[in-house]
């Protein structure tokens, strides 16, 4: 659902308040874009080229991202940071 705002555009110009209700993150956001980066490079080097504006709350939130994916040392690693943040 992240990428319907992009794919109806073309159909139906405009503002879409029932889109913008359900909240879904853009599927290029900055929180987003660093779970990509820790998935394939790991969460050290990506967490070298984040995005600064990343709060502590999003950087929890991919760490339960990185717990679903598997990558439990991963998503510690990153809980961490999140308490120091917060």
């Amino acid at each position: 659902m992240a990428i319907m705002p992009d794919l109806v555009a073309p159909f139906f110009p405009g503002v879409r308040p029932s889109l913008a209700w359900l909240d879904y993150e853009r599927h290029d956001s900055p929180r987003r874009r660093f779970l990509k980066d820790a998935l394939v490079r790991g969460v050290e080097p990506a967490w070298a080229a984040r995005d600064p504006s990343l709060a502590a709350d999003e950087l929890r939130r991919t760490a339960r991202d990185l717990d679903a994916y598997g990558r439990i040392a991963d998503a510690q690693w990153l809980k961490q940071r999140a308490a120091v943040m917060a």
